[in-house]
């Protein structure tokens, strides 16, 4: 059987025995062995808590779920609701504010704390500039972004 159709079957059931609901049924997008599933909900809000950590856990326990059925080789990454778009459109928004704030005060800026996939966004959305730089500073949950002078 397909992954992908294997795929959208898993994450269906996953969801509904935690008692969502879709609207829509699962699309998947396929990068390599990257599989994007894109997922509507009937009830998002109980997905997307104050940090994150309930939208952070659902796609941690998935990979996890998803490594033991199809290998770790298969990468999974969740979109629900169009919630994960629309905050790497926000972190972009970020970087460009930060790379702008940076060239006029001619002063680093320091973002706040944010996931590695947050930083990872702020990283390759700049990397193309060469009058900025960025790197990755302090530790854990204090991780941050600080943008600087090239």
């Amino acid at each position: 059987m397909d992954v992908s159709i294997k795929l959208k079957k898993d994450i269906k059931n996953f969801l509904e025995q935690m008692g969502f609901y879709f609207l829509n049924p699962p699309t998947i997008e396929q990068k390599e062995n990257h599989f994007f599933i894109n997922i509507f909900v009937s009830n998002p809000q109980d997905i997307y808590t104050h940090h994150n950590d309930g939208f952070q856990s659902i796609q941690h326990l998935f990979q996890v779920f998803v490594a033991k059925q199809h290998g770790s080789d298969i990468r999974v990454t969740l979109d629900i609701n169009g919630y994960r778009k629309k905050q790497e459109s926000l972190v972009r928004k970020k970087a460009f504010s930060a790379r702008k704030r940076c060239l006029v005060t001619q002063k680093n800026v320091s973002l706040p704390p944010m996931s590695s996939y947050d930083r990872r966004i702020i990283h390759a959305t700049l990397v193309s500039f060469k009058d900025i730089k960025t790197a990755s500073s302090g530790k854990g949950k204090d991780r941050h972004v600080v943008v600087h002078l090239a």
